[in-house]
């Protein structure tokens, strides 16, 4: 190769390796740099020609030097090495780039190494938005899977009432009318008392004390009204229970939009969660004046049972207290569910929302609950907060449009 050729091909190296956008260097194993392209400027705000017989850790500065010792030490050990860094430019912006050290060997010595950096920022931020994508997906995955699970469950439950319900309420209709033999027999009974002494026979009446005395009249005359209000209790609940599961079934499969008394609703999903519930807090409700609100029922009865549910789970060995409370500001409903609980850490905060993610021991908590309940406001294109104190509970504000206008403008978008 002549020297006007062999000049002419460095001059063209030189030109191509200054227009890559990726930073090129060579460090000698001195750690003296010995070559840098024009990137530099760019990456840095430096000249390229400055770094010729700069010390790297000069360059690098002391924070970034110590980051990077490892790999400038593996490297010169004859071992290449591939990583990630964020590096600042020189008005503040960061770069996520891609790292290259390649060692120099000749003759079995390591005599430097090079560097090559790549910037993958963009890169960084298509993964970033493909994480939020998928993240996205399994969310509406998990909520289509829980919708399956509520209209089965709906079906069910709507099955399980008809069941109850007519059984239920021949017990009931009898109920009343004992209740109504035992008081015309308490009637009775007092005549007979009354009567009793006028009896001029003392065989006889001896033989009624007797008899007083062996059935345990006056306890019976005690016991029986409180044994008639207890089990009159009892079915009262029964039929609230029966009541509770038709609210839930109701809408379960046509999945309608309706107006509906959202005190109704909360009232429902405390009496299906009172199971979960009753050891370990006192319910305290604070309703307001609100009027009703255009939702799909059965999944507001959802996000009230999956926050009541965690609310009791978040209580200690100490009975807590859960405070459900209403009210309405401008156009939109609200309700919060607040508890004394043990409140939740900031750092699992930033994540309760996320599919599939539970702090819950294996096998009490799929991770869904609150991941589907933020999915459901969402539909009803309300939103859900939370505020938490580690150790003083934790409050789930939810608020919920008086009527949903933005699906009635959908609607009549895709009529016309």
């Amino acid at each position: 190769m002549t020297p006007i050729v062999k000049r002419n091909t460095l001059y063209h190296l030189r030109m191509l390796v200054d227009r890559v956008p990726s930073i090129l260097a060579y460090w000698d194993r001195d750690l003296i740099c010995r070559f840098a392209n024009r990137a530099y400027e760019s990456w840095f705000g430096i000249n390229p020609d400055d770094l010729i017989g700069m010390p790297i850790a000069d360059f690098l500065g002391q924070e970034l030097f110590v980051k990077n010792e490892s790999h400038i030490r593996s490297v010169l050990d004859g071992h290449e090495q591939l990583f990630e860094r964020t590096i600042l430019g020189p008005d503040g912006s960061e770069r996520y780039s891609l790292v290259n050290y390649i060692p120099h060997v000749m003759d079995g010595e390591v005599l430097g190494f090079m560097v090559l950096a790549s910037d993958v920022s963009k890169l960084k931020e298509a993964e970033k938005n493909l994480q939020t994508e998928v993240t996205e997906r399994k969310r509406l995955q998990a909520e289509l899977v829980q919708s399956d699970k509520l209209a089965s469950i709906g079906q069910l439950a709507a099955g399980v009432a008809h069941e109850i319900n007519n059984p239920i309420g021949y017990v009931f209709s009898n109920f009343g009318t004992l209740e109504d033999y035992l008081g015309k027999f308490f009637q009775i009974l007092s005549a007979y008392e009354q009567a009793e002494s006028s009896i001029s026979d003392p065989a006889v009446a001896a033989r009624l004390r007797e008899l007083r005395q062996a059935v345990e009249l006056d306890f019976l005359k005690e016991d029986i009204p409180q044994l008639m209000q207890e089990s009159k209790h009892g079915i009262e609940q029964v039929r609230q229970i029966v009541r509770a599961l038709k609210d839930f079934s109701r809408v379960d499969s046509s999945d309608t939009w309706q107006a509906t008394n959202l005190h109704q609703c909360i009232d429902t999903a405390l009496t299906l969660a009172n199971s979960e519930i009753k050891h370990k807090a006192d319910i305290v409700k604070h309703y307001g004046e609100i009027p009703e609100v255009e939702c799909l029922p059965s999944q507001i009865n959802q996000v009230v049972m999956n926050l009541v549910v965690n609310a009791a789970q978040a209580m200690g060995a100490v009975r807590g207290c859960i405070t459900i409370r209403t009210g309405v500001e401008d156009d939109q409903v609200w309700f919060s569910v607040s508890d004394n609980g043990s409140g939740i850490p900031p750092e699992t905060l930033k994540r309760i929302f996320e599919p599939f993610f539970t702090t819950k021991p294996i096998g009490q908590g799929t991770g869904l609950g609150l991941s589907v309940s933020y999915g459901i406001v969402q539909r009803h294109n309300g939103a859900i907060d939370v505020t938490s104190v580690p150790g003083g509970g934790t409050t789930f504000h939810i608020t919920l449009p008086i009527r949903q206008e933005k699906l009635l403008a959908e609607a009549e978008q895709a009529d016309a």
